[in-house]
């Protein structure tokens, strides 16, 4: 039988750092060579935006199946 504590999630840490960047497409794997999106122009922001609101989902609202669910589709 599985112990429940390694099916718990780590606890979220808002106090490390998030790392991502973001790149062009390969010109010879983006075949379609088309033009920047303009939805992923915006991305970095959105995704600070739902960090943010996930961090206020844990500390302010306590709905950490919301924060998780907001993380996980991010």
């Amino acid at each position: 039988m599985p112990d429940p504590e390694e099916e718990t999630p780590p606890p979220l840490n808002f106090a490390v750092p998030v790392s991502y960047d973001l790149v062009p497409a390969n010109v010879n794997t983006n075949s379609s060579k088309s033009a920047v999106n303009i939805y992923l122009e915006g991305l970095p922001v959105a995704i600070r935006f739902d960090l943010r609101y996930a961090q206020y989902c844990v500390t302010l609202q306590k709905k950490y199946d919301l924060a998780i669910k907001v993380l996980e589709d991010t």
